[in-house]
């Protein structure tokens, strides 16, 4: 059968279907906040190089450093990233692993979310896959895998419906892609 599209209205015909992507960063250091939260601050090594990916604050609880590592590093980044003035640097690094939506401009995560910590993983291993280096323009617009996709929804759906953002011409035009 088909279904309609109803702009602002959840309906039981369409379902939101994430693809997040989880990944293992180097994390260097951490900044304070407020009632016991902190931020741990990322990177990942390319070519041997360490490079600065961004922070992750949701599952994060400075309980959790409690004895992990030392915070008389210094930072690893030159120059200092924006946003890292009052942080605690570590020695020696950490391992953790981190579910986000994508990589934004500049190399930074969207929606991170820090899963947990991997003794079983030395830093210098977390690297930068292809596909995942850092870029100075913003990220093109997801082209999904239909087969990936259906293996994910598991035959909950007959039908699949994406949204795609295109550019024609000087102006932006939502299409939609009904996929059988």
């Amino acid at each position: 059968g088909t279904s309609l599209y109803h702009p602002g209205r959840r309906t039981k015909e369409w379902i939101k279907c994430k693809n997040l992507l989880d990944d293992d960063f180097v994390i260097t250091g951490m900044i304070p906040k407020d009632n016991g939260a902190c931020s741990l601050i990322l990177a990942q090594y390319d070519q041997g190089a360490l490079i600065y990916r961004g922070h992750v604050t949701l599952g994060v609880s400075s309980a959790m450093l409690s004895g992990q590592t030392s915070t008389r590093g210094r930072c690893p980044f030159h120059p200092l990233p924006a946003g890292n003035e009052h942080a605690l640097w570590f020695d020696p690094f950490l391992v953790g692993t981190v579910r986000f939506m994508h990589f934004m401009t500049g190399g930074g995560l969207r929606q991170p979310v820090f899963k947990g910590f991997r003794e079983d993983k030395r830093p210098e291993e977390c690297v930068v896959k292809e596909g995942n280096e850092r870029k100075d323009v913003d990220p093109p617009a997801l082209i999904w895998d239909m087969s990936s996709l259906m293996s994910q929804i598991k035959g909950r759906c007959t039908f699949f419906f994406l949204l795609l953002k295109s550019k024609l011409g000087s102006r932006n035009e939502n299409k939609l892609v009904v996929v059988d």
